[in-house]
């Protein structure tokens, strides 16, 4: 499922509906104007982002307008509860998210922003802790081109939300992280370490961001990698035959493909897939292409052989 799909499943779009947005705008972030989103939307020219942690938009506005200016139209998920994270309802910005009337100031400042920058059809609020949101993401299938990651600046939260949203990284996608700064938020910083060594990534700092790009998808292994002809293997309730792909870098969005036809696949982890293919494939001996399929990239080919 694309993430525009995803959006439209969960009517997301309705909460702008009959909002009356406040006067005007108001623009505060920190660092959301940073140079390092305009040259990864340059070079990835994505069709959807996520953002974790919005504020009151600043990021995820900046984001839209860049991708506008290059013919884009992007689909931007904002995650966030609007209700702060920790040590915020003991500071100065404790008048911006407590409730007043019912209603949340921070999350209505949000939604004003959004429309008086006329982006309401380009960011769509999903209101949500990260790890909730990651569960609806993962349910649906969802692989996205560009993640920025601003919420929660614990340490364990940090890695967390970078472990849970690796997966909806397509092959060839930017995460971008904000505050890598030792002496402001040293957990940031350790969490970024840990999953770069986790994940043999390299840590590009860009000032106080942090880039991680995802290398292409690399099949390293089928199994099994040949079969007798008419000769069903792992077999399944339907008569297909469960192949088992070992790969580096699949995404959620990962189809495996046979001579270029899809295979009903199950993605297991960023280094395991399973694909089933259709008993009459099994009949005639051959040699058949393997790959993977991530939304317009591929992986490499390897081959699965039919003998007699």
């Amino acid at each position: 499922m694309t993430l525009a799909e995803f959006v439209r499943v969960c009517r997301l779009a309705e909460i702008h509906r009959g909002f009356q947005t406040q006067k005007e705008r108001d623009p505060e972030g920190w660092g959301s104007d940073h140079p390092i989103f305009r040259q990864v939307i340059s070079e990835l020219e994505p069709a959807s982002i996520i953002e974790l942690g919005s504020w009151k938009g600043a990021s995820a506005i900046h984001m839209a307008q860049l991708a506008h200016s290059r013919g884009l139209k992007p689909t931007i998920l904002c995650v966030d509860t609007w209700v702060g994270s920790p040590g915020t309802y003991t500071s100065q910005f404790l008048d911006a998210i407590l409730p007043v009337g019912g209603r949340l100031p921070l999350f209505d400042t949000f939604l004003s922003n959004v429309q008086l920058c006329e982006l309401q059809s380009a960011i769509f609020p999903m209101v949500a802790t990260t790890e909730s949101a990651a569960y609806s993401l993962d349910f649906a299938g969802v692989c996205v081109d560009l993640i920025y990651v601003d919420a929660d600046h614990e340490e364990s939260a940090v890695y967390a939300d970078l472990a849970r949203y690796w997966r909806f990284l397509r092959p060839g996608g930017v995460l971008i992280g904000d505050d890598y700064n030792p002496a402001a938020f040293p957990g940031v910083v350790r969490a970024a370490q840990r999953f770069a060594r986790e994940q043999s990534l390299s840590v590009e700092v860009h000032d106080v961001k942090f880039v991680f790009r995802k290398g292409d998808c690399i099949i390293t292994g089928l199994h099994p990698a040949e079969t007798g002809a008419g000769r069903p293997f792992n077999l399944q309730p339907d008569g297909s035959s469960a192949l088992a792909i070992a790969c580096r870098n699949a995404s959620r969005c990962a189809v495996v493909r046979m001579d270029g036809q899809s295979l009903v696949t199950t993605f297991g982890s960023p280094s395991l897939l399973s694909a089933l293919v259709p008993s009459h494939v099994l009949t005639t001996p051959g040699v058949r292409r393997v790959d993977v399929e991530s939304g317009t990239i591929r992986s490499n080919e390897l081959f699965f052989t039919v003998t007699e």
